[in-house]
């Protein structure tokens, strides 16, 4: 008989057999009631059996390939298993057909039609797929079961592809020729359940076979199944399937990679206990958005790629990772958004890594991580720990002589007061934004073998508890430092390297610092001349830098104490080129007359410039005719 049908109330007349229709299969204790005037489905040796409706525009279209290049008769029955049509068609040749309306089994308001695949001879089935129809590109066939006892089957591909209203697909025998049931039921938004044959010893691809299967809920493995290597996509957008229990051991499996991307419901899987092949699970569980916890075996040296295996997993809590991954190169953005990650351990070593780009962005609960002792081919923390907002401590561990960026590495970990970096770090070229806005963080010293960095722009900024930044004497190839130290309301002392030869940028270098006292005297070079709002206040006594050169310059304080009695740049070569009046600031201070007189002693001639002197105790005594006898504005 027929299994289609639905679940009901219970009501007088029978009940489901409790070995199949029970909680533990994920069926609800209702009563099974069989379609009526369904035709029995039950298709005999080498003979597929299609039960069809004539919905829609009542076509189909599908193309058999036979043993030794043989044909194969395809009969369609209506109602009374009349026989409406019957064709003999060549290996490989397409058989279409449009049902007559109303001329099949009467069921649920439309009619359903049984069809017959069958060798014409006594040869074998070979592969089964749905196609298209010349001049007719609809492919969606109004297919609503079928039947399989072909057991030399070798390919069912693309089989169902998009038949968004089959909903029971049944394999009565073992097929241990099939190789291929890729894409096999792709797009059957209707397909609930799934049971493979109950042996399956030459399949080695499954790759996308249920994606986008809308109502999947169920499937039942093979016994055997020694030969699957090929996994990618196989449950990608199972929206609904919630439990997934894979075979204890699947010996040739290599990719796992997008195959349960976007199954939005899916909170529990049991991946297999020796997978010793697999090397891919690239976006493997993207998006699965109720996956609490997953436990890998605990060897998986065959895995290279992990990257955003679990992305936007916003309710992970919980994942074991193998303890040997000895060729895993990738960690990008593997655990974004898991809002729920509260602790993170790697194996000890990772010798093959190379980037963990953006690994655990917005893991807003993340209080605990260790990373692996060793990872020498690491060559980027680009984002690594973005937006881990309560983690406390990060310590990147082991010399990483070939990281290149450090880019925004821990933004906005508002929590963290620890940063632990190795002694060796010589490939680094940036730290922009590396600690921005990590309000707890009160040290860090930078390595000195941190000599190839050139640009740590907004590198501290916000950084509220920050009381000493040191930047190592061998950082002198630094080129851009703007707001790498503004909005401390903590930093008190900034030690500069002796020399930056190649600055170009110190934009509001250290602006609204209020407490900043100290800032050590560095050498800057003939080429320098950016360094607009350079610092907004602070209580420094004495601002000296003889050789900063700048297009736009201000060093003042807005609130507070106004302590500086001396000011020093390289007046005379700074070109005051950028910016709108005043070009420059050195207003809101404590200098005296003879202080502003020298400076306007120093300054260059130019046109149309803007000097704001004003709220300094010289400023009333002060000769203004100096400066703008030069072409400067004095206000």
């Amino acid at each position: 008989m027929s299994k289609i049908g639905s679940f009901r109330l219970p009501m007088t007349g029978g009940s489901p057999d409790p070995a199949v229709f029970c909680p533990v299969n994920d069926y609800v204790p209702d009563f099974f009631v069989p379609e009526p005037e369904w035709p029995a489905l039950d298709p005999v040796t080498n003979e597929i059996q299609l039960l069809c409706s004539d919905e829609g525009d009542r076509r189909i279209a599908f193309t058999c390939t036979i043993q030794s290049a043989g044909t194969y008769t395809v009969k369609v029955y209506g109602a009374g298993d009349a026989l409406l049509d019957t064709q003999v068609k060549n290996n490989g040749v397409a058989y279409n057909y449009r049902f007559t309306e109303g001329a099949g089994y009467a069921a649920n308001g439309y009619t359903t039609f049984k069809v017959s695949i069958k060798p014409t001879a006594a040869l074998n089935l070979l592969t089964f797929a749905v196609g298209y129809i010349s001049g007719n590109q609809v492919s969606n066939w109004r297919i609503l079961s079928a039947k399989f006892n072909a057991p030399n089957m070798t390919s069912l591909a693309s089989a169902f592809n998009n038949i968004n209203v089959l909903r029971i697909l049944e394999f009565l025998t073992a097929m241990d020729s099939c190789t291929s049931m890729a894409s096999m039921c792709s797009g059957c938004s209707s397909l609930v359940d799934l049971i493979l044959p109950s042996s399956m010893n030459a399949v080695t691809t499954m790759a996308a076979m249920l994606s986008n299967c809308t109502s999947f809920k169920r499937i039942t493995w093979p016994s055997s199944i020694t030969l699957l290597s090929i996994c990618n996509g196989i449950f990608g957008g199972c929206s609904v399937l919630e439990k997934l229990v894979y075979p204890a051991s699947m010996p040739a499996l290599t990719r796992l990679d997008s195959a349960h991307s976007n199954c939005s419901l899916l909170s529990s899987v049991t991946l297999p206990s020796s997978m010793p092949l697999l090397a891919n699970m690239d976006s493997s569980f993207s998006s699965c958005v109720k996956l609490k916890s997953v436990a890998f075996p605990a060897t998986q040296n065959s895995l290279t790629n992990l990257r955003a295996a679990f992305y936007n997993c916003v309710l992970l809590a919980s994942v074991t990772l193998p303890t040997s991954m000895d060729l895993l190169t990738s960690l990008e953005t593997t655990f974004q958004y898991c809002n729920a990650l509260k602790s993170m351990a790697y194996p000890s070593s990772l010798p093959e890594l190379t980037t963990l780009n953006g690994t655990h962005v917005n893991n807003y609960s993340l209080m605990s991580v260790t990373l692996p002792a060793s990872m020498p081919k690491n060559t980027s923390l680009y984002q690594t720990f973005s937006y881990c907002s309560v983690l406390p401590s990060i310590v990147i561990t082991a010399a990483q002589t070939l990281v290149t960026t450090m880019y925004q590495m821990c933004q906005y970990c508002y929590e963290l007061a620890t940063l632990s970096l190795p002694a060796t770090m010589n490939e680094v070229l940036t730290a922009y934004a590396m600690c921005y806005n990590c309000k707890a963080l009160v040290s860090v010293t930078l390595p000195t073998s941190m000599n190839k960095c050139t640009n740590i722009v907004q590198g501290f900024q916000n950084c509220n508890a920050l009381v000493t930044i040191t930047l190592p004497t061998s950082m002198n190839l630094l080129t851009a430092m703007g707001s790498s130290c503004a909005n401390c309301p903590e930093l008190t002392t900034i030690n500069l390297p002796l020399s930056l030869p190649v600055i170009s940028d110190m934009s509001s270098f250290a602006s609204v610092s209020p407490k900043v006292n100290y800032i050590s005297t560095c050498t800057f070079p003939s080429t320098q001349v950016n360094a607009g709002g350079l610092l907004v206040n602070h209580l420094l006594t004495s601002f000296n830098q003889p050789t900063l050169r700048a297009s736009i310059f201000g060093v003042f304080s807005q609130v507070g104490s106004k302590l500086l009695t001396s000011c020093e740049i390289d007046w005379a070569n700074s070109t005051f080129s950028s910016g709108t009046s005043p070009q420059l600031r050195i207003d809101q201070n404590n200098l005296d007359a003879t202080e502003i007189d020298r400076i306007f002693t120093a300054l260059p001639t130019v046109t149309g410039k803007t000097i704001n002197v004003t709220n300094n105790p010289g400023y009333a005594t002060c000769n203004k005719a100096i400066a703008e006898a030069k072409g400067w504005t004095v206000s």
